[in-house]
């Protein structure tokens, strides 16, 4: 890197250290309780090899040699994902400066708030956000070599989407997106070319998944387990139910961002796009930037045709996350007009600041649920001691009840107590308990959701039952 990246590279580590602080100082997602309940070497085979993810099996195995500690492990993960994040964006913005002849401060900014968008706040939230990080890391080199030519380059293109997408098989939606950004710039408008580059990146990534597939398969073959990731296609039902969702997800951010404020922005910079093109009597700016919102947002939902799973998590959504940012991206470097301009530098300047705060603030108050929810244990072990006493039993085991309402929360905000992943891994932590959950067939759920309706918890012998909101 050059001095001019590094200085970029560390003022933009420092910004997101601090944006991230109730992250990067320690905190525990769902998952971290799932991983010190069961232990490195399980949870890398069953939630990591098994899910599609044998990179961050690799990293889980790293880890479990060298004996590390889980806090060390957590917080290592994170500032890790930072820093190749921070990387990522020094890469992308090589990439885009062949195109122009823009400010560096200024390409750096809006890149800074695009790929630190406020969906990447759920991303970092755990500890696979090393993988996810370094899945952005290799689609970006891969997006360098797709436009360069020789059979050299499309190869080794097409081996870092497929590595890109073993590193975490979530983040296809960014490859798109950046190829037909940069395809855009090339080409200098809408043309077959860029469809042709958007349509080959789609092939790509349809080979990169299928091959992540077959991984899963392997693996849940030799492993003699089933296939949690086996595909359900129904794409018709799939798409219907895709579109009678979205005005839900765009309105509420997957609730990792102020309601409303995501669409706000959106159409605000679509009309000043239409207000620009009717001024310099074009009709570029806007179709561009809808042209860019249609691949953004609709990039991200391509996996749900073919499976519901996780649908709306943040995770998921990066590329709508991404929207402002590229639209802010692509209308900087396409207006010439110098008071248009400065309006775009000051959206840009309070749009980062906007996602600055959000990020510091999100991220503190899910390491202040972590607090809440410890107390909350406690007290809860308390009546489980007095329950034990009074009936001279040990509680040894767990239950977990499926809630009927609907989960009203981020996934960076629930609860582990609530989740039915971590919820015996979070009471074990806290108490210094082993209790086993129990597994349930359908006719014992229906059974023990009679017995706690309204509780939020239930002890019946030696079992403690509670009440979740997410399996």
């Amino acid at each position: 890197m050059k001095k001019k990246d590094i200085f970029a590279f560390i003022l933009m580590l420092s910004l997101s250290l601090v944006m991230c602080l109730g992250f990067v100082s320690g905190h525990y997602s769902t998952d971290d309780f799932n991983i010190m309940n069961i232990g490195y070497n399980k949870y890398s085979l069953f939630f990591n090899l098994r899910e599609g993810r044998p990179i961050m099996y690799l990293v889980d195995q790293l880890f479990l040699r060298l004996n590390i500690s889980y806090d060390v492990f957590i917080k290592t993960a994170v500032i890790s994902a930072i820093v190749l994040t921070c990387i990522t964006i020094i890469l992308l913005y090589h990439l885009i400066e062949k195109y122009s002849t823009k400010k560096k401060s200024m390409l750096y900014i809006i890149l800074f708030t695009m790929i630190f968008n406020f969906m990447y706040i759920e991303n970092l939230y755990f500890v696979e956000s090393i993988v996810m990080a370094l899945s952005l890391l290799l689609y970006t080199l891969s997006a360098k070599y797709f436009f360069k030519e020789g059979i050299k380059n499309i190869l080794l293109s097409v081996f870092l989407t497929i590595l890109a997408t073993l590193s975490y098989n979530g983040l296809e939606c960014y490859f798109i997106i950046i190829i037909a950004f940069i395809s855009l710039l090339k080409n200098k408008r809408i043309n077959k070319s860029v469809i042709f580059d958007i349509l080959k990146a789609g092939i790509m990534i349809i080979a990169s998944v299928a091959i992540n597939l077959l991984q899963v398969k392997i693996t849940c073959y030799f492993l003699k387990v089933p296939d949690v990731r086996a595909i359900r296609f129904k794409p018709f039902y799939n798409m219907l139910y895709i579109i009678y969702n979205l005005p839900v997800v765009l309105l509420e951010t997957s609730k990792l961002f102020p309601k409303y404020l995501f669409m706000g922005s959106l159409i605000l910079l679509l009309i000043l796009s239409i207000i620009y093109d009717i001024k310099k009597h074009k009709e570029k700016l806007f179709l561009e930037n809808i042209f860019l919102t249609i691949i953004s947002i609709f990039s991200c939902f391509c996996v749900s045709i073919v499976s519901l799973s996780s649908f709306g998590s943040g995770r998921l959504l990066f590329g709508i996350g991404m929207t402002i940012g590229l639209l802010l991206l692509n209308s900087y470097l396409e207006v010439k007009d110098k008071s248009f301009k400065r309006v775009l530098i000051v959206l840009s300047i309070i749009w980062l600041l906007l996602n600055s705060f959000n990020y510091f603030n999100r991220t503190l108050l899910s390491k202040h649920y972590n607090k809440v929810e410890e107390n909350e244990i406690i007290e809860l072990n308390k009546e489980i001691k007095e329950y034990e006493l009074e009936n001279d039993i040990e509680v040894t085991k767990m239950i977990c009840v499926t809630y009927d309402g609907i989960k009203d929360v981020s996934a960076i905000d629930s609860k582990a107590l609530k989740t039915g992943w971590s919820c015996n891994g979070v009471v074990n932590f806290y108490t210094g308990r082993e209790l086993k959950k129990k597994d349930l067939t359908k006719k014992e759920m229906e059974k023990y959701h009679e017995k706690i309706k309204d509780k939020d918890y239930l002890l019946e012998d030696d079992t403690l039952i509670i009440e979740m909101y997410d399996w």
